[in-house]
């Protein structure tokens, strides 16, 4: 349903206050859990393309308030951006979610960001934690679309680059295989993998090989 002035939980006097391009302080206090929701959804409309950036405490505190704005603000966009699940200098990768989530935040805001009214949801110790610099994403997005001409050695660089793994057949996350003019590839981002099929000089999409 359509956001209405009556849906909003701020008095209006202090929204229309709030100027996006003035930042000023402003203490929220005694809103309890899930309403909290309501109100970073009121100042996220208010500052519009500007965007929001709430700091959860902890990971399942950005989850339940990540919930709740999809529950009570379905028009506003979140951007989640958690922190890294490992040490540095660990033995062990980050998750590969957690990684692709982080990046693809991050991609956003420096390009396309969300028409509306959006929300960077982070936690205090990815807001602690260093990022890459600008120019590391420079080249970190790729365009297809379908009735287009695809470069597929140009697409097998950049899946090597951003840390996919080339597989006979796709399974998991993060797999691509190439099976002579169909590209079977699963993002790390989607339930279930995709593929493309060449037709002559353009491309279409069409249904993966399952294992």
């Amino acid at each position: 349903m359509p956001h209405t002035a009556s849906d909003t939980v701020l008095p209006p006097a202090l929204l229309s206050s709030l100027n996006p391009d003035t930042p000023r302080r402003l203490l929220v206090a005694g809103a309890p859990e899930g309403h909290d929701a309501r109100v970073l959804a009121d100042l996220a409309r208010r500052a519009g393309a500007s965007g929001l950036l709430h700091v959860a405490l902890d990971d399942t505190r950005m989850a339940r308030v990540q919930e709740a704005l999809a529950f009570f603000a379905p028009d506003v966009a979140v951007l989640p951006f958690p922190a890294w699940d490992c040490l540095p200098y660990d033995r062990v990768s980050p998750n590969g979610d957690i990684v692709a989530r982080r990046i693809e935040t991050l991609t956003t805001l420096l390009g396309a960001r969300p028409k509306g009214a959006f929300v960077v949801l982070t936690t205090l110790n990815a807001a602690l934690q260093r990022v890459p610099p600008r120019l590391a994403f420079r080249n970190a997005t790729f365009s297809a679309k379908v009735g287009g001409r695809l470069n597929v050695d140009e697409l097998q660089r950049f899946l090597a680059n951003n840390g996919y793994t080339r597989a006979q057949t796709v399974r998991e996350p993060g797999e691509y295989a190439v099976r002579g003019g169909i590209i079977d590839l699963f993002p790390r981002r989607r339930r279930s993998p995709c593929a493309w099929t060449c037709s002559g000089m353009s491309w279409k999409a069409c249904a993966p090989s399952t294992p």
